[in-house]
């Protein structure tokens, strides 16, 4: 190969691999460090850090809060289910009374009842599907919450790289601080999409809450008219 055709080669043979080093400074998997090394570090780097594990600290509390109230739907949930049981043997002793009376042209009375006991069974199969759009929304702020320990966790190693990277060892040559910066971008993309996700089961929920409430408000009515026969 002649020199003047070697040449480009040699060029693009070296961008390739600076592309490459670039490449895998930035996708490296972060190293652990020790934490024995932040007592070189400098007042404000061990400050920083400090500041990263409180915020990791809330935020672990804030997931078990998260775990907590989606136990308490799961609960309210099963409680809804008893409630449907008690229902649907109202409507089986409304409608075995109207048998019993051998006719279709029951009184008024008689068929309001059977009505009122099946409209009763309606609310409480519509109570269930709004425990399960409320489980859904927990779950996902669980989710939520989770990404967001794993974000404060990031932000602690990186706030440890920092500080290890700038003291005077060689150990910090070998600290990769742009892998740490990835990790915690990488993160920050997670909490937004899990993010979204409790946007969207929050609609879903309150839209599903003001429909049921509608037909509650409906029931009542029917109950209140029954009273007053």
């Amino acid at each position: 190969m002649q020199l003047s055709q070697s040449i480009p080669f040699v060029l693009a043979l070296g961008l390739l691999i600076g592309c490459q080093s670039t490449d895998n400074k930035y996708n490296a998997k972060p190293t652990k460090i020790d934490d024995g090394l932040l007592t070189y570090a400098s007042a404000e780097a061990r400050a920083d850090v400090t500041a990263a594990r409180t915020n990791f600290a809330v935020a672990e509390d804030e997931l078990a809060g998260a775990r907590l109230r989606l136990t308490e739907a799961k609960k309210r949930r099963e409680v809804a289910i008893g409630m449907r049981s008690v229902a649907r043997e109202q409507v089986e002793v409304a409608e075995a009374t109207a048998k019993s009376l051998d006719t279709d042209l029951t009184v008024e009375g008689d068929a309001m009842s059977t009505e009122q006991a099946l409209a009763e069974l309606d609310i409480a199969d519509e109570r269930i599907a709004v425990h399960d759009r409320e489980i859904e929304l927990r779950q996902q702020q669980v989710e939520l919450r989770d990404a967001e320990v794993n974000l404060a966790r990031a932000k602690v190693n990186l706030a440890k790289a920092n500080a290890v990277a700038n003291i005077d060892r060689p150990i910090a040559d070998e600290i990769n601080v742009a892998a740490f910066e990835s990790a915690v971008r990488s993160a920050e993309t997670d909490v937004q999409v899990a993010r979204t996700r409790v946007e969207a089961a929050d609609n879903e929920f309150v839209r599903m809450q003001d429909q049921f409430d509608g037909d509650l408000a409906t029931l009542k009515d029917m109950r209140e008219e029954m009273m007053d026969k």
